[in-house]
């Protein structure tokens, strides 16, 4: 059977801001490294003997339930705040770097010659000081989900996960926002700016374009132009890191229509956007033998790979085990006993 996607409507709704200009908080000092420790949104390793103990575990007698239900309830909106915060930061490029880390001389070219895809120095050129635009490109750095290679296939493979047909391309963070669209490289490096039909991400955009940032996980086929959405986290202006996966890919499948997203308009004269379509792993064996009737229709790009996503994982920064690749070398390999 199919991938089914549930519904959240039932759920509750975030008013937005209305200013039009993105307000400062105590959180504005802080780097996006510093918030990414208070939030769940960087997977840690946990400590064995303290598996069973919560933040809340450990309490006095005079500390009544009721107490603790409002500590519960303050640290889940800390948490809440700092995810906004997080993503804020994130599309206004609010990039904490201090004066004294840049000089006033000139730094050479060299310098900022990153590689697209390791994020490292290109080899063989003398060691150069590290620039404020570099210092800028590092707080951008591994700020998606990385999957981690497929080794062990999941015990509960057929029951908790699903599988997306992934094309060729590079993988890119995009945010929208301030009547702008930018698509960064994992290195942090800016693969271009340009303006799109994602809200907030055009200067034609009708709605609020400070209130209304959208940031999204892709894939970026530079051969056709095209972004295939692989995650959402975070949708005019509500950030969905939090969420589960079957929440996520219902906003993916709903936010990016293929008659909205992948036809030039007067916002969108060159990209196109589409959203790459998660699908059961019961139907794991019609997924291998055929994967263009589990892609975007019309895709052009070659099939690169599969990416295996836990139903219930929330959107980390950085790898995770709870999301695994195999590329279609590996799939004979890895996968004979479930296809055969």
């Amino acid at each position: 059977m199919p991938f089914v996607f549930k519904d959240p409507a039932a759920g509750s709704q975030t008013t937005a801001p209305t200013s039009d200009t993105p307000t400062d908080s105590p959180l504005d000092t802080l780097s996006i490294s510093s918030i990414l420790e208070t939030t769940s949104l960087t997977p840690k390793q946990p400590d064995v003997h303290k598996l069973d103990k919560s933040p809340l575990g450990s309490r006095t007698r005079e500390q009544t339930q009721e107490e603790r239900r409002k500590k519960a309830l303050q640290l889940q909106k800390r948490s809440r705040q700092n995810q906004i915060e997080y993503a804020r930061r994130l599309a206004f490029e609010k990039t904490t770097v201090s004066q004294e880390d840049s000089d006033d001389e000139p730094a050479t070219e060299t310098a900022d010659i990153v590689d697209d895809d390791m994020g490292e120095g290109s080899k063989g050129q003398p060691k150069q000081r590290r620039t404020r635009k570099m210092k800028k490109q590092d707080a951008f750095r591994d700020q998606v989900m990385f999957a981690e290679w497929l080794i062990d296939v999941p015990g509960d493979l057929y029951e908790n996960w699903c599988v997306v047909p992934c094309p060729v391309g590079k993988r890119c963070l995009v945010i929208s926002a301030n009547g702008q669209t930018t698509a960064r490289l994992r290195s942090g490096r800016v693969l271009n700016k340009f303006e799109s039909i994602l809200p907030a991400g055009s200067s034609t955009y009708k709605g609020n374009k400070v209130t209304d940032y959208c940031i999204l996980d892709c894939i970026f086929d530079p051969v056709h132009w095209v972004f295939y959405v692989v995650d959402i986290m975070c949708w005019k202006g509500h950030p969905i890191y939090d969420c589960d996966t079957e929440f996520r890919f219902f906003w993916v499948a709903t936010k990016i229509q293929a008659d909205e997203m992948d036809v030039p308009n007067a916002g969108n004269q060159f990209y196109k956007f589409q959203a790459l379509q998660a699908a059961s792993t019961t139907e794991l064996k019609n997924v291998i033998a055929n994967p263009y009737a589990f892609m975007p229709p019309n895709v052009k790009a070659n099939l690169d790979g599969y990416l295996f996503y836990n139903r219930e994982t929330q959107y980390v920064v950085g790898t995770t085990p709870l999301v695994c690749w195999l590329s279609i070398d590996k799939v004979q390999e890895l996968l004979v006993d479930k296809i055969s």
